[in-house]
């Protein structure tokens, strides 16, 4: 898949479980490289032009070289979906890091990758592809994971506390939206 997006691109923040009474809105985040982020001051911002450079990067890759329908395929084929929505996702996402060359500051690193993973959920939901909110939640959870711990974050305490929301509590809360 990598290989694919290389050769075709051209030249949120999990919290803890809410405690009795309390509602998801007071949990605070537990993401250590986002609160590392507030105590330096800086804001992970989509108006970043960084950001948006990235972000078109990957709309050209998607959309203007046709990759967006082999990765549906991909998406579609896959025995484990929600894997291979975070893989898909990650693997784009680091490409364009790269071939950014350090443009893109770190601290946007995830908020980028959580829009690719968006980006990569609603081109297999047009495809018919069936995901639920749990299974991306899941593909979100193995992303954010995979990247903080490449980025050499302990991912430990993360993981326990994203690990108490179940892909069932997911489909809930989408149920009781509508």
């Amino acid at each position: 898949m990598v290989g694919m997006v290389e050769q075709e691109m051209p030249a949120g923040v999990a919290a803890a479980p809410p405690a009795p009474g309390q509602t998801m809105e007071q949990v605070p985040p537990v993401d250590p490289a986002m609160e590392e982020m507030e105590d330096d001051g800086i804001e992970a911002d989509e108006s970043d032009p960084s950001y948006q450079a990235a972000m078109q990067f990957v709309a050209d890759a998607l959309y203007r070289n046709d990759a967006a329908q082999s990765i549906a395929t991909q998406i579609e084929k896959a025995s484990d979906k929600v894997k291979a929505v975070a893989d898909i996702s990650y693997d784009i996402a680091n490409v364009a890091i790269e071939k950014l060359e350090g443009q893109l500051p770190e601290e946007l690193y995830i908020l980028f990758a959580s829009t690719v993973l968006e980006e990569i959920s609603e081109i297999s939901e047009a495809a018919g592809v069936e995901l639920t909110p749990g299974d991306i939640a899941g593909a979100m959870k193995q992303m954010i994971l995979r990247f903080l711990g490449e980025m050499g974050e302990n991912t430990s305490e993360l993981q326990v506390a994203m690990d108490q929301f179940t892909p069932e509590m997911f489909d809930k809360m989408a149920q009781e939206a509508e």
